[in-house]
C-alpha cells in the first residue's frame, strides 16, 4: 500500500496526503522544483530584475561580435534564457538555447548567475524568458 502510494505521487500521478515531514520532504526532493507548494515570484519584478540584467548579457554579445565573424553577419540573435530561481531569490541555474557562440554563452550564464530577485514563498521556480540582442549601432 504505502510503498504503491508513494510511488505514484513521486511520478505526479497520484494524489497523498501525508503528515511525516521526513516523507514530504522525500516526496519533494524526487519531484524536484516543480511541485513546490507557495508563490512564485512577482512578474513584474522579476521582469525588472531580467531587464535590468540584460545590460551585460547585450555586453557578452558584444564581446562575442568582436572575436565571432560568422555573428558579425547576424542582425541580431534571439536566445531564451532558462533560469531556476530559489525562494530567496538567488539564481540556481541558467540555460541559453539555442548556444550560438560558447564563450558568449557562458558570459550570459555567469552574469544571469549574479541576478538576485525578490525573495518569496516557493521552494523554488522555473523561469523563461526570450531576449533578442542586436549590434550596438
Amino acid at each position: 500500500g504505502l510503498k504503491r502510494q508513494l510511488a505514484q505521487a513521486a511520478s505526479g500521478k497520484g494524489k497523498l496526503v501525508l503528515t511525516d515531514p521526513e516523507i514530504i520532504e522525500l516526496i519533494a526532493s524526487m519531484k524536484g522544483t516543480q511541485e513546490d507548494t507557495g508563490e512564485g515570484p512577482d512578474p513584474k519584478a522579476a521582469s525588472k530584475v531580467v531587464m535590468h540584467g540584460a545590460q551585460a548579457l547585450q555586453q557578452c554579445y558584444e564581446r562575442a561580435l568582436k572575436k565571432n565573424q560568422a555573428l558579425q553577419y547576424q542582425a541580431g540573435v534571439k536566445l531564451t534564457l532558462g533560469l531556476t530561481i530559489k525562494g530567496t531569490g538567488s539564481v540556481e541555474s541558467v540555460s541559453v538555447t539555442p548556444s550560438i557562440d560558447a564563450d558568449m554563452t557562458q558570459c550570459i550564464k555567469t552574469s544571469a548567475m549574479r541576478w538576485k530577485f525578490p525573495s518569496f514563498t516557493a521552494r523554488s521556480v522555473d523561469i523563461e524568458q526570450s531576449i533578442v540582442l542586436t549590434p550596438k549601432t
